[in-house]
């Protein structure tokens, strides 16, 4: 911390022929006592002729009997008392000079001292450094209580002046944010500094009244406390360590601050010119922070506060898009809270582009979306020479006494400093907010609909011109959910089952993983082109045969398969693993039913005094089975349907997270068909239908005791029947599985209260 005591580092400003302040070298010598007198009145003498005890030059201003002692101290002398005065006693307008002085920003005087530092903002105050003056009029109390007053305010321009030298000497020393805030104190401290040099500078005019300490303090007072009022929210902000504004954390803290005082003072507060000071610099530092984070964003450093990269998952990460990127709530602006999902995930969709882009060889897509500055605003300069036009002020109330105070100032010259004139602003704050906030929700969902587009369209949607082999206009979403339900929902119907037929019809020691490959290559071929890129990424696994069933007499027939899906980047975001074991899931319980379906077809028998019997209840089972594989087929193929219809189909503003919210929903409604959902009821009725299925392959066996799989069929049809109505009523979706309830309540009924030719004589 140093001492200040010249001024010659302080911006100077020009009046008439004498410049404030200057260095105290450059200051002028006692006037020389021959001057001509005798025109002047008192007034005039005292102002024109009095030697100001600063400008003399190596003399100390003493108390006793020589030339520099004052009335009161001779005075005193003359009582007899032997008292001293220890204070010097000054006129006012000596006193008032010292003060306009030491505001303009004269370093060290009688009364007052200035204290630096570069760094720490509360180390720049102003001191009222001893109490050695007094006044014939005034109490000590009241004039040292009217010299701590200015040094308070003289404290408050010292610590902007500090905070915008920091910010704006060197360029690129803070934030965007920061250097707007530092714009506006600027804009502050000149007009404070215009107004004080003009009472300066009419204070030595012959025709205006004196200048007393109280009419100066009138005069200033408004200035006073548009200055205290931003100092303040400069300490709060930065304080104590001027570095401190190299944190993120710190722009965001301005970014609130701001924001809650523009809504506050435009409805609360009487001084037009702090409303519209406070306004613009919140209005300049959102456009600034908005412009700060799309550039950070951009060049993917992600140093904003809400953002957190975890580097453990790259862009071609699956996980990237639900784990590269983490949202931090509690960090956000305010202003950014109603866009906040919307530039989350912007950012994420910009940073997969890229990625894209750099995969791919497509240019194209980081020249179109390089960040750009969002609406730029128009700010005019806050101060006296605006045009004289009220703010709009929410408050009618305020709004009279802003116009009154105004109209007060204009009438009244002497006081014409309470109340500037005011620029007229095209726009309220919060419309003009409103509109940098729309602007940056354009941006950002601009950027999350490119990237769906290349999810549902291909990279041909980006650019036409294509190197990989890979990159074709069948490498797209809608074409490989399109594969995949034509292989693992079995929509392919002939072929498919052609894969079927073969797979069932091997004998138990030819069922390899080789060999099941093999056929499903086979079919694949004809559900789609070999050299399709899709051909490649699917392969068959058999699953160990002793998780498949307990029964030891099934286990050689029983063929447990495992549906290999490799996923391509970037489509494997989409189709993430738990999304893939749903495709599993779905293609091992249809492969299940199939082969159910597909035993009781070929079920024959020699003829045998049982093989009517046993004709009559591959019936029985045949109309379940055939009712369950109608049902779930024509629900797979409705809400596949459905559910491509949506996904081609074009929408505005659509995103990744949305995407993928409506693939999850597909793939779930899918489980439902098939009873594979994590619940108790469906995972009940699941168990249930194998067990069926599981019955049916007895159908296969030479011995087959056709009066024991008759109650045990029995028993599961009441079962399932039972099981399924309570489900339905519970979950309130009764028209949803109504066609498979009617299939089990009629092979109910047939079981137990109808008296056919069907039925077994007991």
């Amino acid at each position: 911390m140093s001492d200040m005591s010249g001024t010659g580092a302080v911006a100077s400003l020009d009046f008439a022929v004498v410049t404030f302040p200057c260095s105290w070298s450059s200051l002028p010598l006692a006037l020389p006592t021959t001057l001509e007198l005798e025109d002047f009145d008192e007034f005039s003498l005292r102002k024109q002729v009095q030697t100001e005890y600063w400008w003399v030059r190596e003399t100390n201003v003493k108390t006793g009997s020589d030339a520099n002692s004052n009335f009161k101290n001779t005075w005193l002398s003359a009582s007899g008392n032997e008292q001293r005065e220890s204070r010097i006693e000054l006129s006012e307008y000596q006193v008032v000079r010292e003060c306009l002085w030491t505001l303009l920003g004269a370093g060290k005087g009688f009364l007052f001292s200035y204290c630096t530092d570069c760094e720490f903002l509360v180390r720049n105050m102003c001191l009222y450094v001893r109490k050695p003056a007094c006044l014939t009029h005034l109490t000590y109390g009241a004039l040292d209580a009217f010299c701590v007053e200015i040094a308070k305010y003289c404290t408050c321009v010292l610590q902007l002046r500090a905070f915008t030298d920091f910010v704006l000497t060197v360029s690129g020393t803070a934030s965007l944010p920061f250097t707007r805030l530092a714009e506006s104190c600027a804009r502050l401290t000149q007009d404070t500094h215009r107004i004080i040099a003009s009472l300066e500078e009419a204070a030595k005019m012959p025709s205006t009244s004196p200048l007393t300490l109280v009419s100066l303090f009138d005069r200033l007072q408004p200035w006073f406390r548009r200055l205290s009022f931003i100092s303040a929210l400069v300490l709060q902000v930065c304080s104590p360590n001027l570095t401190t504004i190299m944190s993120d954390a710190t722009s965001i803290l301005l970014l609130n601050r701001l924001g809650e005082l523009s809504s506050t003072l435009s409805c609360s507060h009487s001084d037009p010119y702090l409303v519209d000071l406070i306004n613009d610099a919140y209005i300049s530092v959102t456009e600034a922070y908005f412009s700060d984070l799309l550039s950070k964003s951009g060049n993917c450093r992600f140093t904003a506060p809400f953002l957190r990269r975890n580097l453990d998952f790259s862009p071609m990460h699956p996980m990237f898009w639900e784990l590269g990127i983490t949202l931090i709530a509690n960090s956000v602006p305010n202003v950014l809270l109603p866009i906040i999902n919307d530039i989350f995930v912007g950012v994420k969709s910009q940073t997969l582009l890229q990625a894209i882009a750099s995969t791919f060889g497509i240019p194209r897509i980081v020249g179109i979306y390089k960040p750009t500055t969002p609406l730029n605003i128009r700010r005019a300069n806050v101060g006296m020479d605006s045009p004289p036009e009220l703010d709009p002020l929410d408050d009618p109330e305020l709004h009279e006494l802003a116009k009154l105070m105004h109209l007060i100032s204009l009438r009244e010259p002497s006081n014409n400093l309470l109340l500037p004139v005011l620029r007229k602003r095209e726009k309220s704050p919060s419309c003009t907010i409103r509109h940098l906030i729309e602007s940056m929700q354009r941006l950002s969902k601009g950027i999350s609909s490119q990237l769906c587009s290349f999810f549902l369209k291909g990279p041909s949607v980006l650019t036409g011109e294509l190197k990989d082999d890979l990159v074709s206009d069948g490498f797209h979403l809608p074409h490989f959910l399109a594969f995949l339900a034509d292989v693992a929902f079995f929509r392919n119907g002939d072929r498919m089952n052609a894969f079927c037929q073969s797979l069932f019809l091997l004998r138990p020691a030819k069922q390899t993983e080789a060999e099941v490959d093999n056929l499903l290559k086979e079919q694949l071929t004809l559900v789609c082109d070999e050299r399709s890129w899709v051909h490649k990424q699917l392969r068959i696994g058999i699953v160990n045969k002793s998780d498949a069933t307990e029964d030891s007499i099934l286990l050689e027939r029983t063929i447990v398969l495992r549906l290999q899906i490799d996923v391509p980047w970037p489509l494997n975001i989409v189709l993430t693993e738990k999304n893939l074991r749903v495709y599993q899931q779905v293609f091992n319980f249809l492969l299940a039913l199939k082969h159910a379906k597909w035993t009781l077809d070929r079920a024959r028998w020699t003829q045998t005094a049982s093989t009517h019997k046993l004709n009559i209840l591959r019936s029985r089972f045949l109309f379940v089975i055939n009712g369950l594989h109608a049902f779930i087929s024509d629900n797979i193929e409705a809400v596949h349907v459905k559910f491509i219809r949506e996904l081609i189909q074009p929408q505005d503003h659509c995103s990744l997270d949305t995407l993928m919210t409506n693939f999850t929903q597909y793939l779930r409604r899918i489980s439902q068909l098939c009873l594979l959902e994590d619940c108790a009821s469906q995972q009940i009725l699941n168990r249930a239908l194998r067990g069926l299925f599981e019955l049916c392959l007895h159908f296969q066996l030479p011995d087959v005791t056709e009066s024991q799989l008759a109650g045990e069929f029995s028993t599961r049809v009441a079962f399932l029947r039972t099981m399924l109505a309570e489900a339905m009523e519970s979950s309130g979706r009764m028209e949803k599985a109504t066609p498979f309830l009617h299939v089990l309540e009629l092979a109910h009924r047939f079981n137990t209260d109808m008296q056919t030719r069907l039925h077994f004589n007991r």
